[in-house]
């Protein structure tokens, strides 16, 4: 029996709401579950960060999670630090590109960039410093001796830095020595204690007593050195491929799709220590293979060549590219398949069948073998809405009726008829009914053979659910609009006796919808109002714990899918649902920490469900309890003290409770550094507040205007299956100001007291005569007041017109159009629109000037000015003087090709000035933020510029759009 929720409301819902997310070109998937379980293209969810998210350079080059939840990746602009759900580039000084990061045993977090390699240490306070080491080695700092510090590697006795001709060690007592081979170091590795590094030109040399001693003369360019399972020696070569390392003699080593692997140019890689290795490539490829290298996975992630990747303590991969961050959650009981993966259309469910998955969508039948892009095989421009198993077979519902699915090949089994759903009975397993737009189709299976055994058509039946009494021969159905049907049978339920309307015991609003579900042995009946069981006479309200709880206000959808005694769940378009030892808690899927969206579930024999929502197809299958992560506490970033008339002032995140000065605020950054799971933060100030304030993974409190006390900001996290972590503490408190003295509270009374009677004998005579002086003076001025009022606010518009306006062509000035260009720049961003930029520039415009003076320079500059501010039409846009002969135009949510338009429509313009004399002709560069990459507003005006002098290099008087391989040119150089 499958219960489901409306499936016309879902349908709606889905074409309006469906947002691809995840995975990119997404490959083989397969073995993962068992004999018998289906094969598929899904891969791992993968979060993708990139320059947006992260605010840093695109490109980065190595990455390093810690086991406290931090995650370090070396960037071309510095140090990014991920924590909590939140990027941070640190400020390290002098070190402005990092190319490698190490870890020591005691914490210790080593940086290597270009000729510069350090220590990053974060004090009390949360701040981060750089420690320079690499001065240890090149005291004189002269030149850039050591090039590019490409890999650390941390060992017990100390850290080893690799350079291009050199490697240096750093020993943990402070002591240290270097080695210098024969020629430039192609690459380092570290296999234990024992460090390894392939010279140019093919040397391979084991760094042993610390002597270098050479293993192999000639060994190919390396990915990778590891030791296999059984201490063996093994390589992964650029050229060719696998190989194992024995008593100095290279023999090749058979892999699986060994050739497709050395296509995809494997550059980087990663070992577990059962022997498997992970394999990165510049295709953008991951590799796994175990032990004896049999491929275990293949996942095209990202379009970008990867260059390195590392391991989390949350069973994810983190992989940086040239272009964006991403992470790969591994953890077994998740693996997704998106829209990218070649499905067309809305997907409605999912079915796993041995050996293969059929997905069903708004335009057709999918089926997957193991390998993108899917196949559409049949159904072509119809509706799948419902799949279901039968043995290695499957029974296909949707808009063209109800087929069989065999051995490749559909067999239809009840035609003319849009069917939404279907329902085997698990009284009798050969019964099967099939919900159509306006009735109830029953089918039954005849010597191995399904056939249409009875309809019943009516245009009063909206069903929306389908539920079968656990007791007897009879059903429910839910209704759009409407209350419940029961639904009786014959005995061998083949033919439908009659359909009543129930509506004893519920309490359902007009014109909302009802939903039937069985739920273990009962009936129930939902609508917005609640979840209320059949008693065999009425609907009585039921307590069903944390389901009603986590389901409100959406009852009315909700749909139960029981895959076995160990697995069950609940759904509606809003959350997702498991029970665990009669407890329910919400299942978050990756990327979609609530659920949301959720249209089918589908049971695969003891291998978990599949379900289906907005975001692609999941395979979900329970992890044990062992392996459920432990918790962490909440940590604090930052607190900051603010005094009055004061810097801020970082205080110390531990220690003991710190007295804070009256008036004083305090602002408190704090994090939870779980990697994966739907974690928020919570946090309440004791004893001022009894309830918890929810907050992200990533939290902030301001505390201000507390008074004296004593005080302690408790923080915690929760996660969406209500698990809580332990709390941690930050006390402080807050003296009282000096006027709270009691002494001081006395003798202020006293005076005031005083004061009180003779200011108000005083006010008593000074009233009367400035009663009579008000009333003459209010007259006057409040005539004057209204005169100077507006004569102000007049001269106030001159002026703002005139200082953001250029003095000599009337357009806008450069004032001006840096405030523009910002604001338009930052929105373009914010909400990943287009954003195009011209430079414009009037050609030979020197000669002119020199030849018939400044005067009239003057005025075909101004007459210029104002054609091109006549002629720009695009919406928002903005014409403003650069300087000199040159302007710029901003075109706001202007694509690269409208932009081209525009800017041909300014050259038109300047070329049909009827006086030939009069003619003055312009040469325009393009450049557009999303097209070209600008990371920042100067960063798009010299894409712009470098278009214009390629323009001007091209001849003049034409358009050119920015190139990255053009040259640059130095921008507002004259003409």
């Amino acid at each position: 029996m499958i219960e489901r929720m409306p499936r016309l409301l879902a349908a709606v819902i889905c074409l309006a709401m469906l947002t691809p997310v995840g995975a990119g070109t997404e490959t083989m998937l397969s073995g993962e579950a068992g004999a018998g379980a289906p094969t598929w293209s899904g891969q791992p969810w993968i979060d993708r960060y990139g320059a947006a998210q992260h605010g840093a350079n695109p490109l980065s080059f190595a990455v390093l999670p810690t086991a406290t939840g931090e995650v370090y990746v070396a960037n071309a602009e510095g140090l990014l630090r991920y924590y909590g759900g939140r990027w941070q580039l640190l400020e390290l000084g002098e070190m402005d590109t990092s190319r490698s990061l190490a870890l020591t045993a005691n914490g210790e977090l080593h940086v290597g960039g270009y000729h510069r390699f350090g220590r990053v240490q974060r004090d009390e306070r949360g701040q981060y410093t750089l420690e320079r080491l690499d001065e240890q080695f090149f005291p004189d700092r002269r030149g850039a001796p050591l090039g590019e510090i490409w890999e650390l590697h941390s060992t017990p006795a100390g850290v080893y830095y690799g350079a291009r001709d050199e490697l240096l060690f750093l020993a943990a007592d402070g002591s240290i020595d270097r080695w210098k081979p024969e020629r430039p170091i192609a690459k380092t590795f570290r296999l234990g204690e024992d460090i390894w590094l392939r010279e140019e030109g093919g040397r391979l040399n084991q760094l042993v007593d610390g002597q270098l001693l050479t293993r192999l003369q000639d060994v190919p360019r390396l990915v990778s050195l590891w030791r296999g399972a059984s201490g063996d020696l093994r390589l992964l070569t650029e050229e060719g491929g696998f190989a194992s390392l024995d008593n100095g003699t290279l023999r090749p080593l058979a892999a699986a799709a060994e050739a497709e692997l050395l296509a995809a140019k494997p550059y980087t890689s990663l070992h577990t220590d059962t022997g498997e290795v992970l394999v990165g490539c510049l295709d953008g490829t991951v590799y796994w293979y175990d032990a004896q290298l049999r491929l275990r996975h293949r996942w095209a992630v990202s379009r970008f060549p990867i260059l390195n990747m590392a391991r989390d303590h949350e069973d994810g991969l983190w992989i940086v590219t040239e272009g964006e961050i991403l992470r790969l959650d591994l953890r077994p009981q998740w693996r997704h398949l998106g829209p990218a993966s070649g499905y067309g259309g809305t997907l409605n469910v999912g079915l796993g069948l041995p050996g293969l998955t059929l997905l069903g969508t708004s335009v057709g039948l999918y089926v997957d073998q193991g390998r993108s892009p899917l196949q559409l095989v049949a159904l072509d421009g119809e509706e799948v809405r419902d799949l279901l198993a039968d043995g290695a077979d499957a029974l296909v519902a949707g808009s063209a009726g109800v087929h069989q699915w065999r051995e490749g090949s559909l067999h239809s089994i009840v035609e003319d008829a849009n069917v939404l759903w279907l329902l085997r009975s698990r009284l009798d397993t050969n019964l099967i009914y099939a919900v159509e737009d306006a009735g109830l189709i029953i089918i039954e299976r005849v010597q191995d053979q399904w056939r249409e055994t009875a309809r019943v058509i009516d245009p009063a039946y909206r069903f929306n659910s389908l539920a079968e009494d656990p007791r007897i021969l009879q059903l429910w159905a839910g209704q759009i609009d409407d209350d419940p049907f029961r639904i009786s049978l014959t005995e061998d339920g083949r033919r439908m006796l009659a359909a009543e309307r129930v509506s004893a015991g519920l309490e359902r609003p007009d014109g909302t919808d009802s939903v039937v579900v069985r739920h273990q042995d009962d009936i129930l009946a939902g609508t917005i109002n609640g979840l209320r069981r059949w008693t065999g006479e009425r609907f009585v309200p039921v307590e069903v714990g944390e389901l009603g709880r986590l389901l409100a206000p959406h009852h009315d959808e909700l749909f139960i899918q029981e895959c076995g005694p160990e697995l069950t769940m609940a759904a509606t378009s809003r959350a997702l649902l498991k029970r665990d030892n009669e407890t329910w808690s919400v299942l978050p899927l990756p990327g979609n920490r609530q659920g949301r969206g959720v249209v089918a579930i589908k049971c695969i024999a003891d291998a978990g469900a599949l379900i289906a929502s907005w975001s692609g197809l999941s395979w979900y299958r329970p992890a044990p309890d062992s392996e459920v992560a432990p918790l962490q506490a909440v940590a604090l970033e930052h607190v900051l003290l603010q005094r009055s008339g004061a810097p801020t002032e970082p205080l110390p995140l531990r220690g003991p409770p710190i007295a804070l000065p009256p008036g004083a605020n305090l602002t408190l950054s704090f994090a939870h550094p779980a990697l994966a799971g739907g974690w928020i933060t919570q946090s309440r100030l004791w004893p001022v507040e009894d309830n918890w304030q929810s907050h992200s993974s990533y939290g902030e409190r301001q505390l201000t205007t507390l008074s004296a006390g004593h005080y302690e900001l408790q923080l915690r996290a929760r996660d969406s299956s209500l698990r809580v972590t332990p709390t941690t503490a930050f006390s402080f408190s807050v003296s009282p100001p000096w006027h709270r003295l009691w002494w001081v509270q006395s003798i202020a009374l006293l005076v005031l007291l005083a004061l009180t009677w003779a200011l108000a004998r005083w006010r008593l005579h000074a009233l009367e005569w400035r009663n009579q002086q008000l009333e003459t003076t209010v007259t006057e001025r409040t005539q004057t007041l209204w005169q100077r009022t507006a004569e102000l606010e007049s001269a106030n518009q001159r002026l703002a017109a005139l200082a953001d306006q250029d003095g000599l062509t009337g357009v806008a000035n450069r004032r001006r159009l840096d405030h523009e260009l910002q604001q338009a720049f930052d929105a373009s961003l914010q909400g990943d629109r287009a954003f195009s930029l011209l430079m414009i520039d009037l050609d030979n415009f020197k000669q002119y000037n020199d030849r018939h003076g400044h005067q009239n320079g003057d005025e075909r500059l101004r007459s210029t000015a104002q054609l091109l501010q006549q002629t720009l039409r695009w919406p928002r846009s903005l014409l403003a003087r650069y300087g000199g002969e040159e302007f710029v135009a901003i075109l706001p949510d202007a694509p690269l090709d409208d932009a081209r338009v525009v800017a041909d429509q300014l050259l038109a313009a300047t070329r049909g000035t009827v006086d030939p004399h009069a003619r003055q002709t312009v040469s325009i560069g393009l450049a557009e933020r999303r097209a070209h990459a600008a990371a920042s507003p100067e960063a798009l005006l010299a894409m712009a510029d470098r278009a214009l002098y390629a323009a001007k290099d091209a001849g003049r008087d034409r358009v050119e759009i920015h190139r990255t391989d053009a040259t640059p040119h130095p921008p507002g150089a004259s003409s």
